[in-house]
């Protein structure tokens, strides 16, 4: 799996080239694996699959009128892992929660995404993955709408600049 992860060049590898540290690799597996990691030319496909995440999600709305902590969360990983692509074709894949939004905001700054949206969905994302202990009132079904089509639009950004 690694292997054929490697010759895809997959981003989660880049991740772990770029951002990791092999604590234990007696055989040289890992070590072979990232040195050997072909550039990451996936852009397209990993757009399509941030697509239909946004559309589950959307038909989730449809049915609900409104969107659970669990769709929020899975609109931050869209726009995050949208920034995280964006950030690939700077040369340099950036891999934070903050510093890919940054650095896509800096490469191009007519980016869709407001902050104050990608921050409340940090804020889900948060609250999804850690079981934080605050609590917060879902959003507005207009809110909810608003934040659909700005998640929409920002994919339909990185497509533009892609293709």
């Amino acid at each position: 799996m690694v292997q054929t992860m490697a010759k895809a060049g997959s981003l989660f590898l880049w991740h772990l080239r770029l951002e990791g540290v092999i604590l234990h690799d007696p055989d040289g597996f890992a070590k072979n694996a990232l040195c050997n990691l072909k550039p990451y030319e996936n852009h397209t496909t990993d757009l399509d699959i941030y697509q239909k995440m946004l559309e589950g999600v959307k038909t989730d709305f449809l049915n609900d009128k409104v969107l659970t902590e669990v769709d929020l969360h899975v609109l931050h990983v869209i726009v995050r892992n949208t920034c995280m692509v964006l950030t690939t074709l700077s040369g340099l894949p950036v891999f934070g929660r903050f510093s890919a939004y940054q650095r896509v905001l800096n490469l191009f700054p007519k980016l869709p995404l407001d902050h104050s949206s990608y921050d409340e969905l940090c804020r889900w994302h948060i609250l999804y993955i850690r079981g934080h202990n605050q609590f917060y009132t879902l959003p507005s079904s207009k809110r909810c709408r608003e934040l659909l089509a700005t998640v929409n639009r920002t994919l339909t950004f990185a497509r533009s600049i892609i293709l």
